[in-house]
């Protein structure tokens, strides 16, 4: 039983920190969208390319939802 343990706590602790890596990543890219639709609207761009822009903004806020549930869930383990 000890081996599997140890085994169930390294997955987990690889999990948390791929988790912590991947949520890190997509509030680094959720920054930069909301960067780029500033620059958009400041510059009078299309209405087709600020969709564009939310489309892609909606999209990894809701992946961002995703991975701090999976953080969550993973360090309840």
């Amino acid at each position: 039983m000890g081996k599997v343990h140890h085994d169930l706590t390294a997955a987990r602790a690889t999990l948390l920190v791929m988790n912590v890596t991947e949520v890190e990543s997509l509030r680094e890219r959720i920054g930069e969208l909301v960067r780029e639709r500033q620059e958009l609207r400041t510059t009078g761009a299309s209405r087709r390319s600020l969709e564009w822009n939310r489309v892609l903004l909606a999209r990894r806020q809701s992946e961002l939802g995703r991975a701090l549930i999976e953080q969550h869930s993973a360090a309840a383990i």
